[in-house]
């Protein structure tokens, strides 16, 4: 009876025992203190490792182990690389100041390196608006040294330097931008505009607008300014194209100031030589109310060479006693040759002897012969320009 009573505690506790003896066998597999589990290992299986690898960011969730039992994760790490230390940049070399740039100039003029009179020279340009100044401070020094009595422009560079080319490549568009606006001094400007045309490392829209600056840009006065203005004329000439004629027109139609007669007679050439219908009628204005007799000459010159496209001498004018008035030769007319010998200047047409001439001239296409008695001739003109040439 007593056991009767007793049977359901029993077997309570003894499915109670089963249970939580189910659940430790159950339980994973841990490598914990001595009277855990040891792990149950595969016979395909080696030994686990030690450490398990830390899992990194762009790996993908963790693969469970063999038995599809789950895998506790381990805590990540992040131990930084051992990364190569840079390499050392190279010592930067000392800018050198305005003022020791300037030295450096001024000793190798007087040591007359041209090599490091370049450099030096050219570095102190690039140095910004003070850069610019102090280089233009030192070009009277600079041009001391040169030839004294030239003939501009140069043919060959001055003493010392190897060649015209190197001797140019001191004056960059910085420092000629200043000589133009400064305009001194005017031995540097002498130097750098009878010379503009060869430096054609330039752009050629800069070189023009530089001389035509200066050109309208009132200069000195007297004979200098007629220098100045003669040299910016001499640079448009070498400048073919519409905008040096833009220039020259400028300048041709302001009321002529001071003795300007030489660089007027030059911009006539530069107008003529890109001959559209409104240069021709500036040169026929010119042609009558010039004050200048030369500039005169040369508008008419011009004017009467429209249309030639032969290579000769272009009569110009004769005088009515003259022995080519008689012999039927007039204004206008070309000489392509004397006595056989074909001609291009006054200075071909034998004159001196005043004896008989045979001369062949072209007349608006037509080629006819003329004979001239012995006496004076009584021609002028000029060779006909060879931008006229077709």
């Amino acid at each position: 009876m007593a056991y009767r009573k007793l049977r359901p505690w029993i077997v309570s506790a003894a499915a109670f025992a089963f249970f939580v003896a189910a659940l430790w066998y159950s339980a994973p597999p841990t490598d914990g203190p001595p009277g855990s589990r040891a792990p149950v290992i595969s016979p395909n299986e080696g030994p686990p490792p030690a450490v398990s690898p830390a899992r990194s960011n762009s790996e993908g969730p963790t693969e469970p182990i063999a038995g599809n039992q789950p895998v506790a994760e381990v805590p990540q790490v992040n131990v930084p690389e051992n990364q190569p230390e840079p390499p050392e940049s190279p010592p930067q070399a000392v800018e050198r100041s305005i003022e020791s740039l300037k030295e450096l100039v001024k000793l190798a003029i007087a040591s007359k390196d041209t090599a490091a009179i370049l450099e030096s020279f050219v570095e102190l340009q690039s140095r910004g608006p003070e850069g610019v100044e102090a280089a233009a401070s030192l070009l009277d020094l600079l041009l001391a040294p040169t030839d004294s009595e030239v003939d501009f422009p140069r043919s060959a560079p001055p003493a010392g330097w190897p060649t015209l080319e190197s001797w140019l490549h001191l004056f960059t568009p910085p420092l000629v931008e200043y000589v133009v606006e400064q305009v001194k001094p005017l031995r540097a400007i002498v130097e750098i505009f009878c010379q503009i045309h060869l430096m054609d490392w330039w752009d050629y829209e800069e070189r023009v607008r530089l001389s035509g600056e200066l050109l309208l840009k009132p200069a000195g006065d007297g004979e200098s300014r007629d220098w100045v203005l003669y040299c910016a004329v001499l640079a448009l000439q070498h400048l073919p194209g519409s905008k040096a004629a833009d220039y020259a027109t400028k300048f041709l139609e302001l009321p002529p100031v001071g003795d300007t007669e030489r660089a007027r007679y030059g911009a006539v050439w530069v107008v003529a030589r890109r001959g559209s219908d409104a240069d021709w009628v500036l040169l026929e204005h010119l042609n009558m109310k010039d004050p200048a007799e030369r500039v005169r000459g040369t508008a008419k010159y011009h004017l009467l060479a429209r249309g030639c496209n032969e290579t000769g001498v272009l009569v110009v004018d004769l005088t009515n006693q003259g022995t080519a008035a008689a012999a039927g030769v007039k204004t206008g007319d070309v000489i392509t040759s004397a006595n056989g010998k074909a001609v291009e200047y006054m200075e071909d047409l034998p004159f001196g002897a005043g004896g008989p001439l045979r001369l062949r001239i072209s007349r608006q296409g037509a080629e006819m012969e003329f004979d001239l008695e012995a006496g004076n001739h009584g021609i002028s003109g000029y060779h006909v320009p060879p931008a006229f040439h077709k």
